[in-house]
């Protein structure tokens, strides 16, 4: 989750204007000589194929780290070695009603051991093809780099509204991407700093309710929040722990803003340490 920590500090945005917009991510430079891979079209539905091969050419596209094209699902190996592809991705998707099967095979174009890198099955909604397409993402990404992929994994933002003679706010939390906006919170008072738990059930957040800043706590299934802090003075700038066991943030009951660290437990809070 460290890497979505990093991306959290830049979307704390403050966009105006009278329409809801949706959050648009664009990559305009990646690693020097990123690896070309072909992702050919998928063999089923066309509509479900389709899906599948676009976002997950996206998400490689997206990573910096590789060229991603788009080939039809009968193009050769010979075929794809010529166009200087380095490895293919390729499956086929069969959807009965709303449950879908998912194959997809991972393989070096210029391998002499003839093993694919990777086979997989996988089962889902329809609904969740595109999650599911993410997690495959994360699965070639994993292989080809040996690191862990962001591609199934969100981002929370603040989006301000001039709607009126006062703002209003939202709590957003997408898809990395910025696709699939859901607004978790919506208030007339600031909202800022967003945190994400360790597990990524819930959102740390510093909201000005009545003219006074205090910390909660929001579960993203239920949508039921807790409030964790609301101290006189500063309550600022959450942080989970990497465990999720405890909590970091900025208080200044005793005068001077300073760092507390404190034990979280069923949304209880207990200060177990002070640094100055």
């Amino acid at each position: 989750m460290h890497i979505t920590k990093k991306i959290l500090l830049l979307c704390l945005l403050l966009l105006a204007g009278s329409a809801w917009a949706d959050l648009h991510l664009s990559l305009t430079q990646g690693v020097r000589g990123a690896t070309p891979i072909a992702v050919q079209d998928f063999d089923g539905a066309d509509q479900d194929s389709k899906l599948i091969s676009s976002v997950l050419r996206r998400d490689l596209n997206n990573s910096g780290r590789f060229a991603a094209e788009q080939f039809g699902e009968q193009a050769t190996q010979a075929q794809l070695r010529s166009s200087k592809m380095t490895y293919a991705v390729s499956g086929a998707v069969n959807c009965i009603a709303d449950s879908c099967t998912v194959h997809v095979v991972l393989d070096s174009l210029y391998s002499s051991q003839g093993a694919s890198l990777l086979d997989l099955n996988y089962t889902a909604n329809k609904s969740d093809l595109t999650s599911l397409t993410h997690t495959i993402g994360d699965a070639v990404y994993k292989q080809l780099t040996g690191h862990r992929g962001i591609f199934n994994t969100r981002i929370a933002y603040v989006v301000v509204q001039n709607t009126s003679k006062l703002p209003s706010y939202n709590l957003v939390v997408a898809d990395y991407d910025g696709a699939n906006p859901h607004i978790l919170l919506h208030s007339l008072w600031p909202i800022m700093s967003p945190a994400w738990s360790p597990d990524g059930s819930s959102v740390a957040y510093v909201s000005f309710e009545g003219n006074r800043s205090a910390i909660y706590l929001q579960d993203l299934a239920t949508g039921s929040r807790q409030k964790l802090l609301a101290a006189p003075g500063i309550n600022a700038a959450p942080a989970f722990s990497p465990d999720g066991s405890q909590i970091a943030l900025v208080e200044s009951v005793s005068g001077n803003p300073k760092i507390y660290l404190y034990s979280l437990n069923i949304y209880h809070l207990t200060k177990v340490l002070l640094k100055s």
